[in-house]
């Protein structure tokens, strides 16, 4: 279906690992115009993945490890969080503050 639509894109199965785990399927989107195909076509129906959208969108960038709070609280313009989460001034990389400027702080 995908290749119909025109998403180039990639499907692989994870085996389970132990008992109690179930298969997991997997679809990788090949690169940003493809991921913009998916949300003009497909779009998402789980807040935890439109907001890490979001948060890409917004910042160019999605930070691994964030909450869906933590992502909601930032996209409704709670900017200090991002100090919060990265240790303040001196602890912050360079990508990091390429995402606190944009974010206006």
């Amino acid at each position: 279906m995908l290749n119909f639509i025109g998403i180039r894109h990639s499907f692989f199965e994870k085996k389970p690992s132990g008992k109690g785990k179930h298969q997991v399927y997997c679809v990788a989107l090949k690169g940003a115009a493809q991921l913009e195909t998916w949300k003009r076509t497909i779009d998402f129906s789980n807040p935890v993945h439109f907001t890490k959208y979001q948060i890409w969108k917004w910042f160019g960038f999605c930070p691994p490890k964030m909450t869906l709070s933590q992502r909601l609280r930032i996209l409704s313009g709670e900017n200090h969080l991002l100090e919060e989460l990265y240790g303040g001034p001196a602890g912050i990389r360079t990508r990091d503050l390429q995402l606190r400027r944009l974010a206006g702080n």
